[in-house]
């Protein structure tokens, strides 16, 4: 008797990565398999594929890339929770919650993806939300983390406040798949300040093993950074000893 040895995928157990193409405006589709955590994937993609993409044209392909580059790195962090999870011999994994912060996370994404990109908004509590979401449903990737915000109110245009956002979730997201190489648990710090009516800064940093300062990534950082008129700096966090990125940028 003949064993059919190759993995069979059916239609249902594929899913489509938005993945930036040289179209003016669109992206292609990348197909790969689908782990168990089928809901949380296609709740996070939803969120990675942009609607508006604003309505300046000269910012629409950063969106784009930036979200076919956020949702490879989310399929990653999502496959290492499955690992993880045969690693550790786990088989019970709360789905449940899992998906409740997937969704929570993919509507602060969206909250981000607006036709109107210049009135100013708010950005402390946005950008707690996101992070908070991330950091929890992404722990078990590392054993345990924790992140601690200090998250001062700030008023920036819908297109900065964007940039800012998404620049923290890819520092974060980068950190989590190779920032804590061997460790049990992982602490990350975000905070967000202004320096009087001039200057505001982003911080984040860890306590991870291992400083990232370049790679894949990073023109994403820049171009996000660039949209702030931010100057950019990857370091060693003094309070925590892991990595850390601050962005300082004008507030006008």
């Amino acid at each position: 008797m003949r064993m059919n040895l190759q993995p069979s995928l059916a239609p249902t157990q594929l899913h489509r990565v938005p993945v930036a193409n040289d179209e003016p405006h669109g992206t292609s589709a990348l197909l790969i398999p689908a782990p168990r955590r089928g809901s949380v994937l296609r709740a996070l993609f939803d969120a990675t594929s942009p609607r508006s993409c604003g309505g300046d044209p000269s910012r629409r392909r950063l969106w784009q890339n930036e979200a076919a580059h956020r949702a490879l790195t989310l399929c990653q962090l999502v496959l290492k929770l499955e690992q993880r999870d045969w690693r550790d011999g786990r088989d019970d994994p709360d789905h449940h919650r899992e998906l409740e912060l997937a969704r929570r996370l993919a509507e602060g994404f969206r909250a981000l993806d607006l036709e109107d990109e210049v009135t100013p908004l708010p950005c402390a509590d946005l950008l707690h939300d996101v992070l908070s979401s991330l950091t929890e449903l992404f722990r078990p990737v590392v054993g345990e983390v924790s992140l601690t915000s200090d998250c001062r109110e700030m008023t920036l245009p819908a297109f900065k406040r964007r940039a800012l956002v998404l620049a923290a979730v890819e520092f974060i997201a980068r950190r989590l798949l190779q920032g804590f190489e061997g460790c049990a648990a992982g602490r990350f710090a975000a905070s967000l300040v202004a320096d009087g009516r001039r200057h505001g800064t982003l911080l984040v940093e860890d306590d991870g093993n291992r400083l990232l300062l370049d790679g894949v990534g990073h023109d994403i950082d820049a171009a996000l950074a660039a949209l702030l008129g931010a100057e950019i700096v990857y370091r060693r966090s003094a309070a925590l000893g892991g990595g850390a990125v601050e962005l300082r940028f004008p507030l006008r």
